[in-house]
């Protein structure tokens, strides 16, 4: 047979083929990714020396579901061999999506459930092995953050290099402001509207021309209002202002109420229609955001602490928790004489049942916080003991003094606090502020001692816990006694060592608003006066609150509890 070129073409092609396989097998048994459970944590990660394009041979031992996402991974990233710089990016979001997706908490590779022969083997080829290997080498990082630690601790880990290189804005914080009934409700929107936004517009804006942007949104500040205010500026973008969550008349989440299936708070209130707030769609999950003031009564914290970090370390850096607290005598003497005056400042007192210790769902206020005060005192020798069973009996209490009497069979509250002896008429309106679900009133008063202690134990055990929470109680009594520094520690709290808002600045609205709470005082009845036969009464009764079989136990526990919490920021 003779033999031309044309007949050599077809042999030598199929050599040429061969020959090109068996390196590329060769070359791709170089690259191997091996992860074990044993130690539940992706212990190695081995990619060969020669920069080939495959990841080969995903080996598993065992599965978890840290490795079934990873698999998910892979398998979106084979669905076609990727060419091109698109597909690549496509294929880091997908991880970047899985890895977003999982709570900061969860230890990747905490639960193995799988049987011993669930193995998988992917064949993949990139174009790119370096941004391919970048991402497995995040999820190595992410996997391995030592056996026991949790990805919280690897955020506050990232939080320090960050820290280190620079320091975060104010506003890459979250500012949760938390008040109760008598213990700052003025004083935290004030704060809020007369301290934090008039610094804030005055250093990062020329006032004239904020007066002239009508339709900027900072405009709102004025507007007491509004429930919802920007602080972008509208015609540059850039922000200029913390935004706000919270009017004069309703914060931010719904006050002394909780989601029944996580025990938090839940989620924002809007407006609509003539203004009434309510729940919306987006409301159902309690979170703070970054850049946001969060103005906020008497907040069912319920959940677990770390559904609360998960909830509070959203924000870039974190959040700051300025928490208003106050000696409960103080707090319990002051509730009873404003609401017994005459004639009475607010409403509910003429409707509220002050011993409706239930929610809607038949379980009582104090079950809810009784574990939480039992933990806290467990080994302590030196305070009050307070159990399940001692706030029942001042349910008992209340109920022993509510229309019992035959001439207060259908008093209202207010008639109660009116007609009873002074020291029967303190008892019931200090149960009613201990056990009181306020589910009676439409959640507007009730149970606010309970719930100080409750969230005082709990801000203190997430700061314990995170690096991203910083709390600061401050007790209302200072803004009476020393207006000036206590204004001037809540800014610097706020504002922190920034440069634009200068002391300067901080010192002068300090100073403002001593002025002015100097004259408020000479002319408002609310601010109680130093009369020396008030003051006499006001002593005794507490004496006798003090020394009360059922209600002494709970006020002297939260006592102990609010001055452990006052004795921290000295140490800060």
């Amino acid at each position: 047979m003779k033999i031309t070129a044309r007949t050599l073409v077809a042999p030598c092609l199929i050599l040429f083929l061969a020959c090109f396989v068996g390196l590329r097998i060769t070359s791709y048994t170089t690259s191997k990714i091996e992860i074990s459970s044993d130690t539940r944590n992706v212990h190695s990660i081995s990619i060969g020396s020669n920069d080939s394009n495959i990841i080969d041979n995903v080996q598993y031992s065992k599965s978890s579901l840290a490795l079934k996402r990873l698999a998910q991974f892979h398998e979106v990233s084979s669905l076609a061999n990727i060419t091109n710089r698109t597909s690549l990016q496509s294929t880091e979001r997908s991880y970047q999506r899985w890895s977003s997706s999982n709570k900061p908490n969860t230890n990747i590779l905490s639960s193995l459930n799988f049987n011993d022969t669930d193995e998988d083997s992917i064949n993949t080829e990139y174009n790119n092995t370096s941004s391919v290997k970048n991402i497995v080498d995040q999820f190595h990082e992410l996997s391995s953050v030592n056996n026991s630690s949790t990805l919280k601790s690897d955020s506050n880990n990232k939080n320090s290099k960050r820290k280190q290189n620079k320091p975060y804005h104010y506003h890459d914080y979250a500012i949760f402001l938390v008040h109760y009934h008598k213990t700052g409700y003025v004083l935290s929107r004030e704060l809020k509207h007369q301290v934090i936004s008039t610094l804030e517009v005055a250093a990062n804006l020329e006032l004239p021309k904020v007066k002239k942007v009508q339709k900027n949104a900072l405009s709102n500040y004025s507007n007491l209002a509004q429930f919802e205010v920007s602080g972008i500026n509208e015609e540059t973008g850039e922000r200029v202002a913390f935004d706000q969550l919270g009017n004069w008349i309703q914060s931010a989440f719904p006050q002394r109420q909780h989601l029944g299936a996580t025990n938090c708070p839940a989620g924002p209130l809007s407006k609509r229609g003539k203004g009434k707030p309510i729940h919306t769609t987006r409301g159902t999950k309690f979170q703070l955001q970054s850049s946001t003031i969060h103005i906020q009564e008497s907040p069912d914290l319920f959940c677990s602490v770390d559904d609360l970090l998960d909830a509070m370390s959203l924000a870039k850096a974190g959040t700051k928790i300025i928490h208003l607290i106050r000696n409960p005598f103080e707090m319990t003497l002051s509730n009873f004489f404003y609401h017994s005056q005459t004639p009475t400042p607010e409403k509910w007192v003429h409707t509220d049942k002050p011993c409706q210790h239930l929610y809607p769902n038949n379980k009582s206020l104090s079950s809810y916080i009784a574990s939480t005060l039992t933990s806290w005192a467990r080994n302590r020798t030196d305070i009050p003991k307070v159990t399940q069973t001692d706030l029942d009996d001042i349910v008992d209490v209340c109920l022993s003094l509510w229309r019992k009497r035959e001439d207060l069979t259908n008093a209202t509250f207010y008639e109660h606090l009116l007609k009873l002896d002074k020291a029967d008429a303190l008892r019931l309106a200090t149960a009613q502020m201990t056990i009181a679900s306020s589910a009676a009133n439409r959640y507007l008063a009730g149970g606010d001692l309970l719930r100080m202690a409750n969230n005082i134990i709990k801000f203190e055990d997430m700061q314990a816990s995170s690096s991203n929470i910083k709390v600061l109680s401050m007790p209302m009594g200072d803004f009476i006694t020393d207006t000036k520094n206590a204004t001037m520690k809540f800014i610097d709290f706020v504002f922190g060592d920034d440069k634009k808002i200068t002391h300067e600045m901080r010192s002068n609205l300090a100073e403002q608003r001593a002025e002015k709470y100097k004259n408020k005082k000479a002319s408002n009845s609310h601010v109680m006066s130093n009369n020396a036969s008030l003051t006499e009464s006001k002593e005794g009764l507490r004496q006798m609150l003090e020394n009360d079989k059922h209600l002494g136990s709970i006020l002297n526990l939260t006592e102990v509890i609010v001055n452990e919490a006052l004795s921290l920021n000295t140490q800060m």
